[in-house]
């Protein structure tokens, strides 16, 4: 590969993005490729340190039977706290340009009203500042049915208590009950996306790692999917 490929995982907390990622990673490695993965959810945590004590844009707790702090943005902050996390992103990304080849991130695309994007913070600088050397790929994990979704975070939050607390799946659901979409977002700039679509996780697990699979090996391969 000439170009540096950036992966977005895209979807809300609980469907599946970071199984996803194993399976790049472990892809990327099979072709001898250098691959750096970047989660949004560190970057979010620290701007939430960094806002500690502004109560307009974040608020934190800590249950009296447990040691983690929680925080939970919002939604007059949606917009910044998405802004900081692009920004960090394509910082990174342009920090360790050298040193990788391929870049995943999992990112929850579409909180707030308008909703968050990446278009302005991550994308536009990218495609500007490496003048054509990056290439982007949007997959969208998606399940087909909203309420075994909100079970599947409840249960992990109550195993694995610094996982995502459930209302924050709830950002991420329309009014009328349907996940918000990030291929749209991705629609805009079709020149230098050489992938952008769902990978449905409601199935058999091995049936999605091989779905992203056959998706990421075209890719790099130059066979890109329809």
């Amino acid at each position: 590969m000439s170009e540096k490929l950036l992966i977005l995982l895209t979807g809300p907390t609980g469907v599946g993005k970071s199984t996803a990622a194993e399976t790049i990673a472990t892809i990327c490695n099979g072709h001898g490729l250098r691959s750096k993965f970047i989660s949004d959810y560190p970057i979010l945590e620290t701007w939430a340190r960094d806002n500690r004590g502004d109560l307009a844009r974040v608020m934190w707790d800590k249950p009296q039977d447990s040691d983690t702090e929680y925080f939970s943005v919002l939604p007059n902050a949606y917009q910044e706290a998405s802004t900081f996390i692009a920004s960090s992103i394509a910082h990174e990304i342009l920090t360790t340009l050298d040193s990788f080849d391929i870049f995943t991130t999992e990112a929850a695309r579409g909180a707030g009203s308008p909703p968050d994007t990446y278009i302005d913070h991550l994308y536009k600088p990218l495609i500007n500042t490496l003048n054509g050397l990056v290439k982007f790929a949007n997959i969208q994990v998606v399940v087909n049915n909203v309420n075994e979704l909100r079970q599947r975070v409840k249960q992990r939050f109550e195993v694995d208590p610094t996982a995502a607390p459930p209302f924050v799946l709830e950002r991420y659901i329309s009014d009328s009950g349907t996940i918000q979409s990030s291929v749209e977002q991705a629609q805009i700039f079709p020149s230098h996306f050489v992938y952008n679509g769902e990978v449905n996780n409601s199935r058999n697990p091995k049936d999605t790692r091989n779905h992203i699979a056959t998706i990421i090996n075209s890719i790099i391969l130059g066979d890109i999917p329809g």
